[in-house]
């Protein structure tokens, strides 16, 4: 990763993965929000993150 640091859209991310709930520090959320984002986003796709296709 380059010293620049990219900002991630989280309203667009949660909306994206289908995730209603807001988001909270503990671990539920951390479980409910990878189950959501594996079921979602397969991992070839993570690029679409970084800005490519």
């Amino acid at each position: 990763m380059t010293a620049e640091t990219q900002r991630i859209n989280l309203r667009g991310y949660l909306e994206r993965i289908g995730y209603n709930r807001m988001p909270a520090v503990d671990l539920p959320t951390l479980k409910g929000l990878l189950s959501h984002h594996v079921r979602t986003i397969p991992f070839e796709n993570v690029t679409s993150f970084l800005g490519g296709q």
